[in-house]
């Protein structure tokens, strides 16, 4: 496959079709995904708004991108629509290290904490003690919904990899367009959190991993 050192050597254009996966909103930012991968790429038109599940073919020059190159500033027609692809089930620790790049994919998890502003309900999720966060384009009118504090989730959507200025792996993020693409596997507590029973600290190994407990000490 052609790497982001093959796209820096050589000038590419490159002709690709996908489904729509995902959007950024109030950006020209499109994932989109094909039988195998995904991609991201860039419009030149910034009117052209696709909806998830539609069908694009986009062309323009390849540049090298976070882990794998993209389509900046693209040329693309909408063909049609098409069923999502099937997700990829996905382990958080692969993708904190840049697999699955803008890929469509599947993770699990314990939500631990969640907000909503600047357009996305934003969950952060637990899984095999990593931390990633979730972003969800919020609907008009969404509200908090916090019975989902510490309920297991399966969510799909696309990957996105981070980078620090070094160049090495930071994690990733969770992109879905609505919370149909959320799951509830178990229900979290709805009760208020810090009416939890006290626990001695001597009593935490015997705890479930990721479970959330209330505790009291000196400092």
């Amino acid at each position: 496959a052609l790497g982001n050192a093959g796209v820096r050597q050589t000038q590419y254009w490159a002709k690709v079709q996908g489904v729509v996966t995902f959007m950024i909103p109030r950006t020209h930012w499109i994932f989109i995904h094909d039988d195998n991968a995904g991609m991201v790429v860039t419009f030149a038109d910034q009117q052209f708004r696709p909806e998830v599940g539609q069908v694009i073919e986009a062309e323009g020059r390849l540049q090298p991108g976070g882990y794998t190159p993209y389509i900046a500033r693209g040329q693309a027609r909408v063909l049609g629509r098409a069923e999502m692809p099937r997700p990829k089930i996905a382990d958080p620790a692969r993708l904190a290290v840049g697999e699955d790049y803008a890929r469509y994919v599947v993770v699990r998890g314990h939500v631990r904490d969640l907000g909503l502003g600047n357009g996305y309900l934003t969950l952060l999720v637990s899984a095999n003690l990593r931390r990633f966060p979730v972003q969800v384009i919020a609907s008009k009118g969404e509200r908090l919904p916090r019975h989902w504090l510490d309920a297991e989730v399966e969510i799909t959507g696309v990957c996105q990899s981070t980078k620090g200025a070094s160049g090495h792996p930071l994690g990733f993020l969770i992109y879905t367009p609505s919370t149909n693409r959320v799951k509830i596997l178990a229900v979290g507590s709805a009760s208020d959190l810090w009416e939890r029973p006290l626990r001695r600290i001597s009593e935490l190994p015997a705890v479930p991993k990721g479970a959330r407990v209330k505790i009291a000490g000196v400092v």
